[in-house]
């Protein structure tokens, strides 16, 4: 497939690279590894208690990160073997890579299976589109009741200070902050992109 292709074509040119989601799905089958649907089943929401692992811990993407977090997601397929030069960053019991490091060469991407871009808003927006097949999949018992998800979802977006809210859906800074919720991509464009682009003006 052509995003296969693309992938293959940056780790070529060893342009360094960021993918949440689809993305990290595209960089492991471009360095040989391979995706599959999720046998857990979907991950829908925000992925909880996401664990750094012992790589993860000192690696720079995951700086800042505590022990455990959420994070704005939405996947059924997961990373279901990793390619060779594969370090696994971070876990939970959903899927076992949720961040990696794939190395092909000398490139790198720093991938995650979450959405750290997401806003509560536009994950709010995601379910609402979706709610008829969470009901069928048994995330919610009526469409009244994804509707209301959504619409408290997009309340505690526009007042994060929501305390109630936090409360009742087990947010905390770690989603609620977007400077926090967007660590990962600040630590690539700090450790990846901006020193390359040094490099390359210089070469």
């Amino acid at each position: 497939m052509r995003q296969v292709e693309l992938m293959r074509a940056v780790f070529a040119s060893r342009t360094p690279a960021f993918g949440s989601c689809w993305g990290i799905q595209v960089g492991a089958v471009a360095a040989g590894g391979d995706v599959r649907r999720n046998p857990r089943g979907r991950e829908v929401g925000f992925a909880r208690n996401i664990a750094p692992t012992d790589a993860g811990r000192v690696h720079p993407m995951l700086a800042g990160r505590p022990p455990a977090y959420d994070a704005p997601t939405t996947h059924l397929d997961v990373v279901a073997v990793p390619p060779v030069d594969c370090t696994v960053l971070a876990a939970n019991r959903m899927a076992e890579i949720q961040a990696a490091e794939i190395r092909v060469g000398g490139a790198a991407l720093w991938g995650v299976q979450y959405h750290p871009e997401f806003t509560l808003a536009e994950i709010g927006t995601i379910i609402d589109r979706r709610r008829q097949l969470l009901v069928d999949e048994g995330f919610f018992p009526t469409l009244e009741a994804g509707s209301a998800y959504v619409a408290e979802l997009k309340t505690l977006h526009a007042d994060p200070a929501r305390r109630d809210l936090a409360w009742r859906h087990g947010l905390d800074d770690e989603v609620l902050d977007p400077v926090r919720r967007t660590a990962e991509i600040r630590s690539f464009i700090a450790h990846r992109a901006k020193p390359e682009k040094s490099r390359r003006a210089r070469a």
